[in-house]
């Protein structure tokens, strides 16, 4: 069973942990997720409501047939908190903007940036990454 084609997702989650140990006083970690999507040639993401989960781009016309595949923009942004109660784990959240290049139903090309922040322990630092991908699915 599927529901409608979107193109564009925004998504998020939000979640907590209470972690048993009396040692630690029982403490609660807690972060999120957000996330939006474009497919700016137009294509859609099918979402399957069995499985809860949307379904890959497929390019209305593919690179091998001529056509100049899909592409696809994302922004995420992360977060966790990892200090509660005696818990010092510190606190990191984290930017990611991407591009996907679907260049037939089954091969992709991604390329991601990103951006985060490390807080813990009084020092506090930024981290900047960079990471592409080819993948193929089958």
């Amino acid at each position: 069973m599927n529901g409608p084609e979107l193109p564009c997702e925004i998504i998020s989650e939000f979640w907590w942990v209470g972690v048993s140990s009396p040692f630690t006083h029982n403490p609660t970690i807690h972060g999120g997720d957000f996330v939006a999507t474009w497919c700016v040639t137009g294509e859609a993401r099918a979402y399957n409501t069995v499985q809860g989960a949307f379904r890959e781009v497929i390019p209305k016309r593919p690179v091998f047939s001529g056509g100049p595949g899909a592409g696809e923009l994302v922004a995420r942004f992360s977060d966790i908190d990892l200090d509660s109660g005696t818990l010092q784990g510190g606190k990191f959240w984290r930017f990611t903007p991407m591009v996907n290049w679907y260049l037939t139903d089954y091969l992709r090309l991604v390329g991601t940036y990103g951006i985060g922040h490390l807080d813990r322990f009084n020092p506090k630092g930024n981290t900047q990454f960079f990471q592409t991908c080819l993948q193929l699915e089958f």
